[in-house]
């Protein structure tokens, strides 16, 4: 879902900027900021959105309209907070889809997740995509989400994203920028490690 999707749905519907305000629980401006692509629209937002404005489950093919490129790549599910990491995904919650880029037609396996929290910018800010590659291993130096175990079966795993230091057997180092902190985590606490795409890389050709 994009601002051109929700304009659209405001004009097909007649439903009003202050309503679609009112049902997120935010205030006009933040509306007319999003219609304005200066804001970004929120993983958690997103049922809302469509709820209000009467929005079917988008259909989603590999090949995009028009040469666009097609909007099939799962955007999954992450809220803020959790009982340890910057935030809990759930990897079977898959709440809205973005765009592929070309240099991902062949990676099945590719998530988008919203960054949630400060604690890795410059590099990329609260509400911000990232790009998400389980299939390849991360090395030294590349921007990882550390999935965790779960404290429960059936609960969403506690999740990190930083920049991977080092692993060793035992341990993996990790750092983030803001404030700028390295810390160990223990391997035992570690589900999946997967690596986060460049935006360089996303766009290369």
């Amino acid at each position: 879902m994009d601002p051109e999707d929700v304009k659209k749905a405001l004009s097909r519907t007649g439903k009003t900027q202050h309503g679609l305000a009112k049902a997120l629980g935010v205030d006009d401006a933040a509306i007319t900021r999003m219609l304005q692509g200066r804001r970004e629209i929120k993983a958690r937002e997103l049922p809302t959105i469509r709820n209000y404005l009467d929005m079917p489950e988008e259909k989603h093919g590999r090949l995009g309209a028009s040469g666009a490129w097609a909007r099939d790549v799962p955007v999954l599910g992450t809220t803020v907070g959790g009982s340890a990491g910057d935030f809990t995904l759930n990897t079977g919650d898959v709440v809205d889809y973005a765009r592929r880029p070309p240099t991902l037609a062949r990676s099945s396996k590719v998530f988008v997740l919203y960054v949630q929290g400060s604690s890795m910018s410059r590099w990329r800010e609260p509400g911000s995509m990232v790009y998400v590659d389980p299939a390849r291993p991360p090395k030294p130096g590349e921007r990882v989400v550390i999935e965790c175990h779960p404290d429960r079966d059936g609960e969403p795993s506690p999740a990190y994203l930083k920049e991977l230091v080092s692993r060793t057997a035992t341990k993996v180092k990790l750092k983030q920028y803001n404030p700028e902190q390295s810390f160990d985590l223990a391997l035992s606490k570690v589900k999946k490690i997967h690596r986060v795409i460049e935006w360089e890389e996303l766009l290369s050709v």
